[in-house]
């Protein structure tokens, strides 16, 4: 992909071409901090240019024939009814290039020779057992995979309540990327909005407001969303918070899983219930229960067992709502724990 940059911040210039030749060869980057250079260059270049990327002054009374205009500043929006799009640059480098990504797969049709990201994990976890703590182990261990890759947390509940575990700052509704979802619409674009990092660099979605349109939601949606997320997201690691009630949705969310954690608790409740799930004849025949591995919740000691994948010790600091982060920060068998599932995954 050819690019060319113009800005008069030269501090931003060095940093990010170094970064971009350091890490993405793929992206030819030429700079330019005297504006009418630049624009010489675009003329005399056109059928080489893909990108323009400069602050919106420059596009003023300028006239290039380039499959992709961005205004360089403060908010990242890809819509293909506006001819210029923008890109925030004041975010971290990494997250530059992926919008950058983004927003030429949503404009163009086409990549420019960037074939998206291959070989994204995804993880589900579930349970039959109300309050297991599923909900908790599958964020933390959501923050654990984002300090090494690019990972992002969906839950994918009836009433979901993430506000206890994590805030950010959305440019669109759920609503908005449900219909584009049932349209089928690409979600290159729409994803720039959708998707956000939170205060631990997780990222997640806006948040199903409404119980119908979650009843709306259906099998074939679920499988078309997580898709465009491991595609148009370059998502390393999808983790998806999901009920056990063997709809289609969560059929399919087993059946896309690379593995399934079921969480229980460390008591004769939870070990009685995943005794009886695991004893269900009626599960039988269903999509990924293969890929499953058990997980155990608060357990008051350490202790070895052969059912649970691993163990997860009580923690008076979560019971207490001390930030999740906190808790791995503080607590090793946690950080160990979450770690240990995302390379089970």
């Amino acid at each position: 992909m050819k690019i060319v940059l113009y800005s008069q911040d030269v501090y931003f210039m060095d940093i990010f071409s170094m970064y971009v030749k350091q890490q993405h060869p793929e992206l030819i980057i030429s700079l330019f901090t005297e504006k009418e250079k630049a624009r010489s260059y675009i003329r005399s270049h056109e059928d080489e240019v893909d990108v323009v990327m400069a602050d919106k002054l420059f596009f003023k009374d300028f006239e290039a024939q380039v499959p992709v205009e961005i205004i360089i500043g403060n908010q990242t929006i890809a819509d293909t009814e506006r001819k210029i799009q923008s890109l925030n640059i004041y975010q971290q480098r990494s997250d530059i290039v992926g919008d950058l990504k983004k927003i030429v797969l949503c404009m163009s049709g086409n990549s420019l020779g960037h074939e998206g990201f291959q070989g994204g994990r995804v993880a589900a976890f579930s349970s039959t057992q109300g309050g297991s703590g599923k909900t908790t182990i599958a964020y933390m261990t959501a923050i654990q995979s984002a300090k090494s890759r690019r990972t992002a947390y969906m839950n994918l509940e009836t009433a979901p309540y993430t506000q206890g575990l994590y805030q950010a700052e959305f440019d669109i509704a759920m609503e908005d990327l449900l219909f584009a979802v049932k349209d089928r619409r690409s979600l290159a674009g729409i994803l720039i909005s959708g998707l956000k990092k939170d205060q631990n660099q997780v990222l997640v979605l806006p948040p199903i407001k409404s119980m119908r349109d979650f009843m709306d939601i259906t099998d074939k949606d679920i499988e078309y969303l997580i898709q465009a997320l491991m595609d148009h997201g370059e998502v390393e690691m999808l983790i998806i918070d999901v009920p056990f009630d063997f709809s289609e949705k969560s059929q399919k969310v087993m059946e896309m899983s690379d593995r399934i954690f079921m969480v229980y608790t460390a008591d004769s409740m939870g070990d009685g219930k995943q005794s009886v799930f695991a004893a269900d004849p009626g599960k039988e025949g269903q999509a990924g229960l293969e890929r499953i591995r058990y997980v155990q919740n608060r357990c008051p000691d350490r202790r070895d067992n052969n059912t649970y994948a691993m163990t997860f010790p009580f923690s008076q600091s979560i019971a207490k709502g001390v930030s999740l982060s906190m808790v791995l920060e503080g607590n090793g068998d946690f950080a160990k724990g979450c770690s240990a599932l995302i390379q089970m995954v």
